[in-house]
C-alpha cells in the first residue's frame, strides 16, 4: 500500500466519524418533535434508543443511509 492510499485511508477514518455525528445532530434538530412525541428526553434517561429513532421520524431515510454507509465502510 503506498503511502498516499494510507493517508487518505486516515483522512477518512478522522472524517468518517464527524460526518456521522453532524447528520445525527442535524436529524435530532429536524425531528425533535417527533422525538418528543415518542418520550424521549434530551436531558434524562428515557427509553427512546437515540439515535436509532431518529430513523423512524420523517427524514428517516437520512438516517437509514447514514447508518448504511458509515456501518458498511
Amino acid at each position: 500500500m503506498s503511502g498516499r492510499t494510507l493517508r487518505r485511508l486516515a483522512d477518512a477514518g478522522a472524517i468518517g466519524p464527524i460526518v456521522f455525528g453532524g447528520m445525527i445532530t442535524i436529524l435530532t434538530f429536524l425531528e425533535y418533535d417527533f422525538l418528543i412525541g415518542l418520550g424521549w428526553d434530551p436531558v434524562h434517561s428515557s427509553d427512546v434508543p437515540w439515535p436509532s429513532a431518529l430513523a423512524l421520524g420523517p427524514y428517516g431515510s437520512f438516517q437509514a443511509a447514514n447508518f448504511v454507509f458509515f456501518g458498511g465502510v
